[in-house]
């Protein structure tokens, strides 16, 4: 009896053997078809770049023949050939009319004005600043009336306001905010 119980044994071992053989098969395959999978994802991106490239290439060749009639002079290769193309943009003409402004001494903006003429705004200035020009040169304006001042010759187009920091603002002259301030004297 012993030799069967031996044999009986020796079966079911060589049977674990077996399933351990088999499990170590299906885990080879599974481990060749992941890489199986993973080559083909990435032949198909490959082929996919490669697509890509091709209409590329067709489509410069195609730009080549639409901008380059065939015996012009110009290769139609891929030789390192530059194509170069150059679109009409089309200009604006803007004519302004800028009515003269009547102004004196008096009014703030004629006072801002004379700043302007005297050559005071060909740096920028805060209003806080051009108040403190006018209190020292005698004009006893509110630095509100000085602001609305300033404004007015904004919205004519001889200052400009730029917003600095915060509620700060800069004044300074337009490119051709001198040219158009003309002083009479009586």
């Amino acid at each position: 009896m012993k030799s069967k119980e031996e044999a009986l044994a020796k079966i079911k071992e060589l049977e674990k053997a077996l399933d351990l053989k088999r499990q170590e098969a299906a885990d080879a395959s599974k481990a060749m078809t992941k890489t199986i999978e993973d080559y083909e994802a990435r032949l198909k991106a490959l082929s996919e770049s490669n697509r890509q490239l091709v209409k590329g290439e067709h489509l410069i060749q195609t730009l080549r023949e639409l901008l380059v009639p065939p015996g012009a002079g110009v290769p139609n290769s891929g030789t390192g050939q530059s194509i170069s193309a150059s679109i009409d943009k089309p200009e604006i003409e803007l004519t302004l009319n800028r009515p003269t402004l009547p102004a004196d001494e008096t009014t703030t903006i004629g006072k801002v004005a004379l700043l302007v003429h005297d050559g005071f705004f060909d740096e920028r200035h805060t209003a806080s600043q051009v108040t403190e020009e006018f209190h020292n040169r005698g004009w006893m304006n509110e630095k509100r009336d000085v602001e609305l001042g300033l404004l007015g010759l904004c919205k004519t187009a001889h200052l400009y306001r730029k917003k600095s920091t915060g509620k700060m603002f800069w004044f300074q002259l337009t490119e051709d905010g001198k040219e158009r301030v003309k002083v009479k004297k009586i």
